[in-house]
């Protein structure tokens, strides 16, 4: 498997609205489509078939996919359907992370964009599919220069803008937000944890949400931490799983740079107490 510095090209990632009408060529649509078929997955026993479309796609796709059905136009269109199961939709985000580093790698921007309609998309696009839709992203070359910045939308009358600023990307949360030692509640000394640690905790931080959200914490122990979702009314079920998978790819992936063997998420609770309010809803564990 190629080597990808992973937390250099989230560190690079920003997501693009507003893209030129350039195509991605030929060849960089072949290496997409040979990494998709070697990149890591959460869960390898279920089968993935990626597609991808020029802008033509957006007719099709219309209204259902993009925030308040409004669809981004770009000249190209991801697809990945997936068979469904245990953990699906979380996979499928997995997955996705893992091609938008690579678009990323390869200087090629890109969008998530949410599904409405993914029966509608899929029976519009490529009827005979039997598997389910679960990642659209847009992605081409972006129109220009986009500043150092992301927003932060609490709610739709608290919406913040915040510039980036030192050697990382700038925390959608900020570690002593995400973060709780043991036991959920019980903060965490930031500048104790160490460098080859830290990095995949950032990378998780700053993985994609609806809207930069991050409907999730995190309980860090002494040998694995624990994925933990919050409730978050402006976040659907699909994208609450598709970001769960997006930050589960970061970390792994991060970490992995730093371990002489891989490094793996496992669904069932540990053997631990965790403290969670009722509110709250264990995800996944990955050892440290």
């Amino acid at each position: 498997m190629e080597y990808i510095e992973y937390f250099e090209e989230i560190k690079k990632h920003q997501s693009c609205r507003d893209f030129t009408d350039k195509a991605v060529g030929t060849d960089e649509l072949k290496q997409l489509q040979e990494y998709f078929h070697r990149c890591r997955r959460l869960i390898p026993e279920l089968k993935l078939e990626m597609l991808v479309y020029n802008a033509t796609a957006a007719d099709k796709i219309g209204r259902a996919a993009g925030y308040n059905g409004f669809l981004i136009g770009a000249p190209n269109y991801l697809l990945l359907f997936s068979e469904t199961g245990d953990h699906w939709l979380e996979n499928a985000g997995f997955v996705g992370e893992a091609l938008t580093l690579k678009l990323t790698q390869m200087g090629i921007d890109s969008c998530w964009m949410t599904i409405n309609d993914g029966k509608a998309i899929r029976d519009n696009l490529v009827p005979e599919m039997e598997k389910e839709l679960g990642v659209l992203i847009a992605f081409g070359y972006k129109a220009k220069e986009e500043k150092l910045a992301r927003l932060d939308i609490k709610s739709p009358s608290n919406v913040k803008m915040h510039k980036r600023t030192g050697p990382y990307a700038a925390p959608k949360i900020e570690l002593s937000d995400l973060l709780y030692d043991k036991k959920w509640g019980k903060p965490v000394d930031v500048d104790l944890i160490y460098r080859d640690l830290k990095e995949p905790l950032l990378a998780l931080g700053v993985s994609q949400s609806f809207f930069n959200r991050q409907p999730y914490r995190v309980i860090l122990d002494d040998d694995i931490i624990s994925l933990i979702a919050i409730p978050d009314e402006m976040t659907s079920e699909h994208d609450t799983k598709l970001g769960q998978g997006i930050a589960m790819f970061n970390f792994e992936a991060v970490l992995a740079a730093h371990r002489p063997t891989d490094t793996k998420w496992h669904f069932e609770a540990p053997d631990r107490e965790l403290g969670l309010p009722e509110d709250a809803e264990f995800v996944a564990w990955c050892a440290i």
